[in-house]
């Protein structure tokens, strides 16, 4: 299993190679006998090959490409964080990050839940759940410094079913940072 993984993911940064092939030439020179080269591509293949997500490896792939492509415009730490930050993601907190960045501006916590809670009855425990769950991943976005919490904005208001425990989550509102765009812009988002 893990040898196809690997092998599909070889597969997938030689085609994008193939497309980039003339900005490829103008980083050869950084490419070529580079210790951090070795390092990120031994690093990304090892988590490649335990990665069972095909999207989150054809994005791993994506972003790989974009760090050897960025040459020397990013710095070896900068492609690193990037790579580490996608491989810590989940496919349903790199889906979180896309639907933050489409807002373009500072988007209130209770927006991601209001569709979802006004379907639940009152105090329900997949409301809780969903709310616990969308708090997590807030939290490790916000953790890997991809997004930031900013002040109070006007918003949807707190549904009436969203338990007592969550009502200090969903006046908070985060937007997408520096580092969030580095990576969406990787993965091609």
């Amino acid at each position: 299993m893990r040898n196809r993984r690997i092998d599909a993911f070889l597969e997938e940064i030689g085609k994008q190679f193939t497309l980039h092939a003339a900005a490829l030439r103008r980083v050869e020179d950084c490419v070529k006998g580079s210790p951090e080269f070795a390092d990120l591509i031994e690093r990304t293949v090892r988590n490649v090959a335990r990665e069972s997500s095909e999207p989150k490896r054809q994005a791993t792939a994506a972003a790989f490409v974009h760090c050897i492509l960025a040459g020397k415009r990013l710095s070896y730490e900068d492609k690193r964080r990037l790579l580490e930050s996608l491989d810590s993601l989940l496919d349903a907190e790199v889906d979180l990050l896309r639907q933050i960045n489409r807002t373009h501006a500072v988007v209130k916590l209770a927006h991601f839940l209001d569709m979802q809670t006004q379907l639940a009855p009152v105090n329900s425990a997949a409301v809780a759940e969903g709310v616990g769950t969308v708090v997590a991943r807030i939290a490790k976005l916000e953790s890997r410094g991809l997004i930031g919490e900013f002040g109070p904005i006007s918003g949807p208001k707190i549904p009436k079913n969203i338990p007592p425990w969550a009502w200090k989550h969903m006046e908070k509102s985060y937007a997408v940072i520096s580092d969030g765009r580095k990576l969406l812009a990787a993965i091609g988002s």
